[in-house]
Order: structure tokens, then C-alpha cells, then sequence
């Protein structure tokens, strides 16, 4: 015996729309079905409101968007006036910062030299199930430019540390490991002229 497959589930609401006419026709003065459990006038409203709602949401879909685009147009508008005003003001009191700030002008920081990098920190060791794979990952350091990783099967010793590609972000993948085994990683922060600290070591069993 076969059974109806409806598929509500995975139809848009511009299928269910068809479906519906289409059974609605077919039920309409069908001798092979005489009394629906449903009255076909309720259901054809059903079918209308449906797509009285899907048309009401694609006409306020339209309309937001180009609400939208109006927006963006009144905002690079404002912000090509404000940027006016502002070399304006400049022209006018130079760097007087009273002036500036006392007409609604917020000003740029001075920003502060970097004198030395700090300790990575919040250094974290996971896996998965890719064999001898570790993922490390800490928090971002302000002032690195990248960052040195190096690993260590046994730290007690400090020429057992050996350093492996340079990671330009906050995270790196470390590949190649025996599996099975206990593996240290340390990490420190590297800007133009400095390095800051090793962070403290994490450690994990390579999967």
C-alpha cells in the first residue's frame, strides 16, 4: 500500500501554494471523493490567505530594501557633510581643543608607544580526531605582530624546546605529532624590535 507524501517540511511557501490549488481543483465535484473532512471553501481561503500573506511579505521585502538603500544614501550624504565641517573647523582653530570639543568635535587619541610586549596568556591545547594533530590558541596580544610557538615533549630541559612556522594570528594548527604522546607548547608575542615572554606551557596527549 502507498502512501501520500506531503512533504510540508521541505516545500517553500510558494510550492505549498501550488500543491494546494492543485488539490483543491482536484477535489472539486470529484465523485471519487464526495464529502471532504475539510469543506473545500475553508481550505480555498486557506490556499488565498496563504498567498495573500506571501505577496504582503515579498511587497514589505521590496519596500525595506529600498528603505535600506535609502538610509545608506542619507548616510554617506551626512557623513561627506560632517567630514566638511570638521576640515572646516580645523582650518579655523587649528589644534585648539577646547574650541573643538565645545562645538560637538570628538578628537583623535595620541597614540601610545609600545614599549615592550607582554606575556601571551590564556594559552589553550584541544583536539579532535585527526591524528597527531593539537590545535593551540590564546589571547590576542596588543602589539605582536606574530607570534613564536614551540613545542616540547619534555620541558625539564630548555634546549628541548624547538620553535616551529611563525603564526600570524592568535591560533595555529600544530601538525606531525607522534601520536600517543605528551606534548608542551609555550608561546610569546614578536613585534619589530622586541618579544615579550613565554606564556605559561600548556600540555596535552596527541591523538
Amino acid at each position: 500500500m502507498k502512501y501520500i507524501k506531503l512533504g510540508l517540511s521541505m516545500k517553500t511557501v510558494e510550492e505549498k501554494i501550488v500543491q494546494g490549488t492543485a488539490i483543491r481543483a482536484g477535489l472539486t465535484n470529484n465523485p471519487a471523493f464526495p464529502n471532504p473532512s475539510l469543506p473545500l471553501a475553508t481550505f480555498d481561503a486557506l490556499v488565498n490567505t496563504l498567498n495573500a500573506k506571501r505577496v504582503s511579505r515579498d511587497e514589505a521585502f521590496e519596500a525595506a530594501r529600498a528603505a535600506t538603500a535609502d538610509l545608506h544614501a542619507a548616510e554617506r550624504a551626512y557623513d561627506q557633510a560632517v567630514s566638511q565641517l570638521g576640515a572646516y573647523a580645523e582650518g579655523v582653530v587649528g589644534a585648539d581643543v577646547q574650541k573643538l570639543e565645545a562645538v560637538g568635535f570628538a578628537l583623535r587619541k595620541t597614540p601610545e608607544p609600545i614599549l615592550g610586549l607582554d606575556m601571551v596568556t590564556d594559552l589553550k591545547l584541544t583536539s579532535n580526531s585527526y591524528s597527531g594533530v593539537l590545535f593551540a590558541r590564546w589571547k590576542p596580544l596588543r602589539g605582536a605582530k606574530s607570534y613564536e610557538v614551540q613545542i616540547c615533549a619534555d620541558p625539564t630541559n630548555e634546549t628541548n624546546w624547538r620553535s616551529i612556522k611563525p603564526s600570524p594570528c592568535s591560533s595555529e594548527m600544530i601538525e606531525n605529532l607522534v601520536p600517543g604522546t605528551k606534548m608542551w607548547v609555550r608561546v610569546r608575542g614578536v613585534a619589530r624590535k622586541t618579544t615579550g615572554a613565554w606564556s605559561q606551557p600548556a600540555c596535552r596527549i596527541v591523538p
